[in-house]
């Protein structure tokens, strides 16, 4: 593979535009978690393919043509491919920084509570209610007869 040219960088600042609209989609429909390894693999590669955009516009830096506004152009693209990339590698960071297994648990708590319970419970009010008391509902205060139907 060569290095990147003047018409990938347009490849590079699209691509990175998409990356941080898909990023506030998810962030915004709040379905982050389902998408989390994959957006830490479009943020890498947005990283990668900027990295190769300041590299590349580094190199245009010391080419002389004479032409003072292609040189400032060469250094703002440098300037903005490096704050991109510092800015997706902090991204990268506070997404994988997330406690999955403690969402996990909060969330599944209530499951749990049923699932280890008694095989063959006693029929007393404290065994009708644990599934409520367990998912944070308050407690009823029917019987467990009267819940039935009243049968």
């Amino acid at each position: 593979m060569g290095s990147p040219t003047i018409g990938d960088a347009w490849w590079a600042t699209f691509y990175s535009l998409a990356v941080w609209a898909t990023l506030l989609v998810t962030l915004i429909t709040t379905t982050i978690h389902k998408f989390r390894p994959g957006l830490v693999a479009l943020l890498s590669i947005t990283i990668m393919l900027l990295m190769g955009t300041a590299n590349t516009f580094l190199f245009f830096n010391d080419v002389q043509t004479g032409n003072s506004s292609f040189k400032a152009g060469t250094r703002t693209t440098v300037a903005g491919a490096i704050i991109v990339t510092m800015a997706s590698f902090v991204l990268v960071f506070l997404i994988g920084l997330h406690d999955e297994d403690a969402t996990w648990d909060e969330s599944h708590k209530a499951s749990r509570a049923v699932i280890k319970s008694p095989a063959s419970p006693t029929p007393s009010k404290a065994t009708s209610t644990s599934t409520f008391e367990a998912r944070g509902l308050p407690p009823t205060t029917a019987s467990p007869s009267a819940s039935a139907g009243g049968r």
